[in-house]
């Protein structure tokens, strides 16, 4: 059970209970669970983890074999682990892929001095520039894009709005989008999400701070995934 991804586990098990719910509401009733059961699972869904697991599984021992047949199912292998289709390296960001060559972008523009000393670089010959919005997933995203002697090795797409404009639907429909190419996450944190691929990795991230929501997407070839470890 060590290995299960116990993000991907809370999303299986708690999409199961909406259906189930939803056909309890369909006949006019609705599913009761015990009370051992019923915070067995609000402490995991709070913090999926190894510890919060076992505890989920030893408050309702007659539940079970039902919620470790997920645990299973969320392992690597596991019938609800989702394989992808393609990797880092030809991962769409909107227009933009790490295939392409330099010369097939347009309208890019050097980051400035102060710029490169906030976000930083390896050597002289580390470039990064801004480059052309692109439209994903419905929204139209800021990109820029870092090179090594003129070759691809980073894109970064950032997406700010006010708070009070965030629906939650933006950020599911962001992960599904990634999921469906990319499959399960390799890393899971709360409101982070990385993709480990052959070909390098894809991250997304987001946060509301004070009253700016930004989310960021990073793809990046194996071996430089800098923008995206802060």
């Amino acid at each position: 059970m060590s290995r299960c991804n116990f993000y991907l586990a809370r999303r299986e098990i708690g999409e199961y209970f909406q259906m189930t719910n939803r056909e309890a509401h369909t006949k006019g009733g609705e599913y009761v669970y015990r009370n051992e059961f019923s915070d067995g699972w609000k402490n995991f869904a709070d913090n999926p983890c190894y510890e919060t697991a076992k505890q989920f599984l030893e408050k309702a021992p007659e539940y079970a074999p039902m919620v470790f047949n997920y645990f299973a199912g969320c392992c690597p292998g596991g019938i609800f682990h989702r394989t992808g289709m393609v990797t880092a390296s030809n991962f769409s960001l909107g227009e933009y892929r790490l295939d392409m060559s330099l010369q097939e972008l347009r309208g890019l523009r050097e980051f400035t001095k102060e710029e490169y000393s906030i976000f930083g670089r390896e050597s002289m010959q580390d470039v990064v520039y801004h480059a052309q919005p692109t439209e994903f997933v419905g929204r139209r995203w800021e990109m820029m894009v870092g090179t090594i002697e003129d070759k691809l090795y980073e894109l970064g797409a950032i997406l700010k709005m006010r708070a009070e404009e965030f629906t939650i639907d933006l950020t599911r429909d962001v992960f599904k989008h990634c999921e469906l190419l990319l499959g399960t996450p390799t890393e899971e944190q709360q409101g982070r999400f990385i993709w480990d691929t052959s070909s390098g990795s894809v991250i997304f991230q987001y946060a509301i701070i004070e009253d700016t929501f930004e989310a960021d997407l990073f793809v990046s070839h194996r071996g430089n995934r800098r923008y995206g470890n802060s």
